[in-house]
């Protein structure tokens, strides 16, 4: 049926985002968890793009035999930056399992804007109010989910109007996949359909959330330990790491959702300060696109835009309060094609994570 393809095609296009926070686990050092039961705190992350190119435009004259003859040809070189930002209170509570905490995420404060055409660090515009509609849906909004002692999200769930299109959309697709021609060639058992169903809600929501699911990804993996001292290194692997700005990552790696990643941090310093002693890390990798998640026979895949990303950070973390002060992630994609060559794109994500209680 056509509404069996439109629901796996709303499906597919909604496929983001796994959360991975709270403790280092294998992804880097042995730190201790970074949220405990009774804690609350800021989370606020700041999502910038910066793209930089050249358009291209062309007139061509087309003749009856079905030919045509290129008359014009115009590039004109083009440079954007844009930036949003959220700001979200965190509640940590204890979880039904020893080692997993609960945390519970409202939003604060929206803003977005861009730089001027100097590229200067002012904004041209800024909304730091939403609309009155959209700011009642934001304060009726609740993220919360469970995460194991390492980091992995167990147990997810948004409330709220801006959600309960969404949660019912994926009821009726539930449904509507047991008795789907499609679903029967795609899926061996129920069980593996249920799954993917499940999956692509989760994924929607965290789209939905404004980039906090991924914010939260980035806080713990690159963490020092407390004894860390200048000089130490540290491996980062990771085989799921799903981008803030997951609908840009989409379009310029042609459908991919997230990223494998390998990356060395090298703690740069460590200082004696007023607050708390402050590790400086920096971070050095790559993340390499991951194949779509798909179920069923394999389909033809699309041409590969870009082979990896570059990846270069720096982490300031306070040892005595976990207190992240800043971590700056920036990474560039490699682009394979040449009509991309020209094409200058930098996602930069910036956290803060800080102490409320």
């Amino acid at each position: 049926m056509n509404t069996d393809k439109n629901r796996m095609a709303m499906a597919m296009g909604l496929l983001l985002v796994a959360l991975q926070v709270g403790c280092s686990g294998e992804s880097g050092a042995d730190a201790d968890c970074l949220f405990r039961p009774g804690e609350k705190w800021l989370l606020t992350y700041k999502a910038e793009m910066a793209e930089a190119g050249v358009g291209v435009s062309e007139t061509r004259m087309y003749s009856s035999d079905g030919t045509d003859e290129l008359v014009e040809r115009v590039e004109t070189p083009f440079a954007n930056r844009t930036w949003t930002l959220i700001e979200l209170p965190v509640a940590v509570r204890a979880a039904w399992q020893a080692g997993h905490v609960d945390l519970l995420m409202t939003i604060r404060r929206t803003a977005s804007g861009s730089y001027d055409d100097d590229q200067l660090p002012t904004t041209t515009r800024e909304t730091a109010s939403p609309p009155e509609d959209y700011a009642e849906q934001l304060e009726q909004m609740a993220l919360s989910g469970t995460l194991d002692k390492n980091g992995q999200v167990v147990a997810l769930d948004a409330q709220g109007e801006m959600f309960a299109g969404l949660r019912s959309d994926f009821e009726e697709f539930k449904k509507e996949i047991k008795t789907s021609p499609e679903a029967a060639e795609r899926f061996s058992t129920e069980r593996e359909a249920r799954a993917y169903v499940q999956r692509q809600y989760d994924a929607a929501v965290r789209h939905r959330s404004m980039g906090a699911y991924s914010a939260l990804e980035e806080a713990a993996p690159y963490l020092p330990t407390e004894d860390v001292v200048t000089g130490d290194t540290w491996p980062v692997h990771r085989e799921k790491v799903y981008p803030c700005q997951d609908y840009a990552f989409l379009m310029i790696t042609n459908g991919a959702t997230c990223s494998s990643e390998r990356a060395t941090c090298v703690a740069k310093s460590v200082e004696e300060t007023a607050e708390g002693r402050l590790a400086t890390v920096e971070i050095t990798g790559r993340r390499v696109p991951a194949p779509r998640d798909i179920p069923g026979p394999p389909e033809e895949d699309m041409e590969v835009r870009v082979d990896f990303f570059e990846l270069r950070g720096e982490l300031v973390f306070n040892l005595d309060t976990r207190e992240i002060e800043s971590l700056r992630i920036a990474t560039v994609p490699h682009f394979v094609n040449e009509d991309d060559v020209r094409l200058d794109v930098h996602f930069i994500d910036t956290i803060s994570l800080r102490r409320l209680d």
